[in-house]
């Protein structure tokens, strides 16, 4: 069974037109066999050899070997880096949307409505005019106390509650 995989990749997400623009290496089995290429402007991924010729080859046959396989779809030789890009760039942007929930889970109650599984809500909450985080809430019985009904009325709406730093269970 041949792994294709991509190392070093660099996305230029402003400059991706009709077509992701990237850069990265391509290995075959754990050898470093190419260098794919995207300029973002609609054409397709193009590959250059480094290193190696023989391992170049290996890598352009087994390219090739899928887009044959697939010939009912629209699949040229390096589509199935395409593929792999796509991925890769799937699991970059769920990395930053994670980071993202994780700062928000500081700052505020984080929820998904009813029928909404895409995106979150956030209450956040003031005191003394600025805004304050869900931790130092949490260091008074009173906050506890705040939060817990707030989550509670939130569940009673069908809400489902995404925080995973809340020290008490609603």
């Amino acid at each position: 069974m041949n792994k294709l995989e991509l190392k070093n990749v660099k996305f230029s997400e402003w400059n991706s037109e009709e077509t992701n623009c990237f850069q990265a290496v391509v290995y075959l089995n754990g050898v470093k066999s190419g260098m794919a290429r995207n300029e973002g402007h609609g054409g397709p991924t193009d590959v250059y050899p480094i290193g190696d010729m023989e391992a170049f080859k290996k890598m352009r046959d087994y390219c090739q070997s899928q887009a044959d396989a697939n010939r009912e779809e629209y699949f040229e030789t390096y589509t199935i880096i395409d593929l792999i890009f796509e991925e890769w760039l799937k699991d970059h942007y769920a990395k930053k949307d994670n980071a993202r929930q994780m700062r928000d889970f500081n700052k505020a109650i984080c929820y998904h409505k009813p029928n909404e599984e895409d995106g979150y809500y956030k209450l956040e909450f003031i005191k003394n005019g600025k805004p304050t985080t869900i931790i130092e809430i949490q260091n008074s019985f009173k906050g506890r106390a705040m939060l817990t009904d707030k989550c509670k009325q939130l569940v009673a709406d069908g809400c489902k509650i995404l925080n995973t730093n809340l020290q008490f269970t609603f």
